[in-house]
């Protein structure tokens, strides 16, 4: 059987997957696919198409080639805080004191520096500079105190200040070239590097984190956990920070391939010698492309209101089907999204980013009209407009409304009713939603007209190129 031959039915105020009348399980489980939000059984139908031929065991749980799959992080989503995965620990009481050694805060080594910078920035901002030091000192602390151990490992050096010196001066000089906080004398002067993980649990940092993760949602949570298990738990902090949209894609998957590697550098030279000679950088970074990928999207579904869940799904519809004469996709209205990745805030409104959003809205007024859907890069994925919000609008829905109502009417007419816009919360991201209808006067953008031809926006410079235009609207 494939995909297609699978069914969704709703029983009992439950959307249930079944096969031929059968309820499905999750995989090694006596939990079924069922679930209260039609989204979520859609989604996971819906990526079982990759997977090729399906089948049904004993167990009636289904059997396939293909993984990581939506239907995978269903199931785990089941078990994912379970005591097992976190070696006999709840894991409100495993998280809190993981973060001193999670390994996007160790330099191990030069290429850290480079690999490592646009998380470590990312935290920075989050959780505020002094903080951000702080955790900096306890997680160097603790690496140097249990030579990169886990919180299981019990035997403590003796802190500096309180006798023997711990780190000899090579390492003290070492650690000076390598440190990033801005008070590392002050900081070895005094000893105060060592905390346990019981004291930092109960810290002020330790609480911020894991602020931050109970705020995600149960499908965040379980694409967190899922990237955090998968890559022998080097980093929880690199999948809280891609999953709640704080760095992309790219640059998580190059600090998770630095750091799933960099960790065999604490191992022998042996270790290391046998781990280059297996590692195959461009199957690691394909596997890791295809599961984050795939977290980031499970961790965007489930989030239909009652009352939302059929704008919502003609919106999705929308865009999947790519971008087309009448729909077309922008990440952001004023912000330059792959800066306010590379450099630190304040960031300024662009008026190249802004021109490209008014052009295609001249080219919908003077072609069919059409959709802009601002949020959404070209590839689909939706993004989202949080961060242009927080740099650029103070977190003002206002303001940016307002911003978006000034450049409408100035280069198209105050009150316009050709063009209409809202915000509009989709998989649990905020975008835009420009919709323009076509105009029956000649509509000019500083002087200079544009229209929309297939999935582009043109401008007309030569009157032959006029001419077409007039001769097609004539025809149509």
């Amino acid at each position: 059987m494939y995909s297609r031959d699978l069914e969704i039915v709703k029983e009992n105020n439950l959307y249930r997957l079944k096969f031929r009348g059968n309820l499905i399980k999750c995989f090694n489980s006596d939990n079924y696919v069922e679930h209260k939000n039609l989204e979520t059984i859609e989604f996971i139908k819906d990526d079982l198409a990759k997977c090729g031929e399906l089948k049904l065991n004993k167990q009636s749980y289904l059997c396939f080639q293909t993984i990581p799959c939506a239907y995978f992080l269903f199931s785990l989503n089941k078990i994912a805080f379970n005591r097992v995965f976190f070696d006999g620990y709840d894991l409100e009481e495993f998280l809190p004191k993981y973060f001193l050694f999670d390994f996007v805060l160790y330099n191990l080594h030069d290429s850290a520096n480079y690999e490592l910078k646009k998380p470590r920035e990312a935290l920075k901002y989050l959780i505020g500079e002094k903080d951000y030091d702080e955790l900096l000192k306890y997680t160097w602390g603790r690496l140097m105190c249990t030579d990169c151990k886990s919180f299981e490992y019990k035997s403590f050096a003796t802190p500096m200040g309180t006798g023997d010196k711990f780190f000899s001066e090579e390492e003290l000089e070492e650690i000076k070239l390598e440190w990033e906080g801005s008070d590392i004398e002050q900081y070895i002067q005094e000893g105060n590097y060592f905390i346990t993980e019981e004291d930092f649990s109960k810290s002020t940092i330790s609480k911020k984190l894991i602020t931050f993760f109970n705020d995600c949602t149960e499908y965040e949570k379980t694409s967190i956990l899922t990237l955090f298990h998968a890559y022998n738990r080097t980093s929880f902090l690199l999948p809280l920070l891609f999953i709640s949209g704080w760095i992309n894609k790219k640059i998580f998957i190059n600090a998770m391939q630095f750091i799933t590697t960099a960790q065999y550098f604490y191992s022998s030279k042996e270790n290391i010698n046998q781990y280059s000679s297996i590692y195959d950088h461009r199957a690691e970074y394909s596997s890791l492309n295809e599961l984050s990928a795939l977290c980031f999207n499970y961790a965007n579904i489930g989030t239909y209101s009652n009352t939302g869940t059929k704008v919502q799904k003609e919106i999705l519809d929308q865009i999947n089907n790519h971008e087309t004469q009448t729909i077309e996709f922008k990440e952001s209205l004023s912000l330059d999204v792959k800066k306010s990745y590379e450099e630190k805030p304040p960031f300024k409104k662009q008026d190249f980013i802004e021109k490209m959003v008014l052009k295609t809205i001249a080219g919908f007024l003077n072609a069919e009209g059409g959709t802009l859907f601002i949020g959404v890069k070209d590839n689909r994925e939706i993004t989202g407009i949080k961060r242009e919000l927080e740099f650029l609008f103070y977190n003002s829905f206002d303001k940016m409304n307002q911003h978006l109502t000034n450049l409408i009417n100035s280069n198209f007419g105050v009150g316009t009713p050709l063009v209409k816009f809202q915000i509009q919360e989709v998989s649990k991201k905020n975008i835009i939603i420009i919709e323009c209808v076509p105009s029956k006067k000649k509509i000019f953008l500083n002087k200079n007209f544009f229209v929309r031809k297939e999935s582009t926006t043109q401008q007309i410079e030569t009157p032959e190129d006029y001419q077409n235009y007039l001769d097609q609207k004539i025809d149509k």
